[in-house]
Formats: C-alpha cells, sequence, structure tokens
C-alpha cells in the first residue's frame, strides 16, 4: 500500500509539471497572435483612412531620427542640414558656453591655424550664443553670410571668417572654398533641433 501513495505523488508532481508547460506554452502563444493581430489591424487601418501606403507604420516599428542628414550641435540643441555630407564640420565651445568656432576635418589637417581651436582664426567663422538681454538688434543675415536668428528663445550670431587662417596660398583658397561653397549654406539653415 504504501509502494502505491509513493507512485500517486509522483504522478501528482508530473501533472502539475504538465499543466505549467502547458501555461507558459499557451501564454507565449497568445502573446505572439496578440502583437501579429495589432500589428495587422495599425497597418490596415492606417492603408484605410487614405494615409499614404509607403508609409504605414506598426507597433513594432522603431521610430525615425528627425535629426538623420543634419549635423546636430547638442549643446544647443540646434542642427544645419550640411550641403556636403563629406565635409566633416568640427566645433569647439568656449569654456563660458556662448562661443562655438567652426572647421571642418579637412580644414584641420592642413595646418593648426585652421583647426577649430578657440585660441586660433575662426577658419569657419564663430556662432554667438546671446540671451534677449544681450541682443538689442532684430534677426538678420547680410549677403556674406552673417546672420542673427532668434531660436528658442536665444538670438545666435554667426560671423563670418575674418581673415585666412593660414598665410599659404593655397590654404586660403581651401578655406575660401570650404566656406563659400560648403558651410556659408550650411550654417544658414541653422534651426531648432527637433526632438
Amino acid at each position: 500500500m504504501a509502494k502505491n501513495n509513493k507512485q500517486s505523488g509522483n504522478s501528482l508532481i508530473v501533472i502539475i509539471l504538465v499543466i505549467a508547460v502547458i501555461a507558459v506554452a499557451g501564454v507565449i502563444i497568445w502573446r505572439v497572435f496578440f502583437n501579429q493581430t495589432s500589428s495587422t489591424s495599425s497597418t490596415t487601418s492606417s492603408s484605410a483612412s487614405g494615409s499614404n501606403s509607403s508609409q504605414t507604420t506598426s507597433t513594432n516599428s522603431t521610430k525615425t531620427d528627425p535629426n538623420a542628414g543634419y549635423y546636430v550641435i547638442d549643446e544647443w540643441d540646434l542642427r544645419l542640414k550640411p550641403i556636403d555630407s563629406s565635409q566633416e564640420i568640427v566645433y569647439t565651445i568656449n569654456s563660458t558656453g556662448d562661443t562655438l568656432v567652426f572647421s571642418t576635418s579637412a580644414l584641420s589637417a592642413l595646418t593648426t591655424s585652421c583647426s577649430d581651436s578657440q585660441t586660433g582664426e575662426k577658419p569657419l567663422g564663430e556662432l554667438i550664443k546671446l540671451t534677449s538681454a544681450q541682443a538689442t538688434f532684430e534677426p538678420t543675415t547680410d549677403n556674406g553670410g552673417a546672420f542673427i536668428k532668434l531660436i528658442n528663445g536665444n538670438y545666435y550670431q554667426f560671423i563670418t571668417p575674418q581673415t585666412s587662417c593660414s598665410s599659404d596660398s593655397t590654404i586660403a583658397s581651401t578655406q575660401n572654398t570650404i566656406y563659400n561653397s560648403f558651410f556659408k549654406p550650411s550654417i544658414a539653415t541653422l534651426e531648432a533641433e527637433e526632438e
């Protein structure tokens, strides 16, 4: 009789384990089915509502970066659209956090005086962040590329390069070409970074 009791105890444990495995498998299957149904219904509803069929979304898709293709200045929540993506913009922010000096990797590689350091020349110009109390002027743009813009409650004054960053005529010509054909049209697109 004792042998029969042990067997029924083992049988009860086996039954409980089988029920647990079936329950776990059921939950997994239900979640997979529920996610597929949810995904299909959101795609169907967006297509049926007359939206662009190439932009159907699902709940599992990743969010696209609204700043893709822009050069982002994280410290100030700004961005600009580079005209030529092969030119890598570099900048240095000063210790007080109110001035950026711009250059490109290509210019910086030519000579240290064409780098984005705060002590040398400003090879592609500088951007100064002003509060409304400091700004006593209206937003403007001049033909040389300098401007003042009001973005996110701050005034940003862009000052064009004042001199060549090198006395070498080849480097000076390269600086001028990069500024006029690449950076000047790029900095003109300065705007607030999208979240």
